[in-house]
């Protein structure tokens, strides 16, 4: 449900930087608890094209940094911009970073209609499309993610609710 909630807010900032209108969603129960501010702001400043050059490529440059400290919407959105920046290899590895942890994150949830499904069709479509006609470096992301993965540990509260 959190992801789902969290999907919905990724998708809610895309679509406001398209069509103008600003939708504001809150959340109930257990995840108003949840502080979204600063994934907010990220997402905000990675996906509107107004925002400065330098400004965006220093927060692309924090992130890559600490990407432990951001969950999986954020390494998403990432990857979509470092990959439509040029660097597909780069964007392709932060795709399948987040796509590995959106679903261990959604496989953990009580909540059974959670799900990673719509990060991966809104910013896997392309770099599926690259990464599949060019499998030996398809294979060089997967074994580098898998390295990444096992000697890297989240630091972002995932805020998984166990609820049954």
């Amino acid at each position: 449900m959190r992801l789902t909630l969290t999907l919905l807010f990724v998708l809610s900032c895309l679509a406001c930087f398209s069509q103008g209108d600003v939708h504001t969603v809150e959340p109930v129960g257990v995840y108003k608890e949840i502080d979204m501010t600063n994934t907010i702001r990220i997402v905000k400043l990675l996906v509107d094209t107004s925002t400065n050059f330098a400004a965006k490529n220093k927060l692309i440059d924090s992130i890559e940094q600490n990407p432990n400290n951001y969950i999986p919407p954020v390494l998403y959105v990432l990857s979509y911009e470092v990959f439509n920046s040029g660097n597909k290899m780069d964007g392709s590895f932060w795709f399948y970073l987040a796509q590995l942890r959106a679903r261990y994150d959604v496989n953990r949830c009580a909540d059974k209609t959670a799900n990673a499904s719509e990060y991966n069709s809104t910013f896997g479509p392309a770099i599926n499309k690259y990464a599949l006609i060019r499998l030996d470096t398809l294979q060089q992301v997967i074994t580098k993610v898998v390295a990444f993965e096992r000697s890297n540990q989240e630091n972002y509260e995932c805020n998984v609710r166990r609820v049954k």
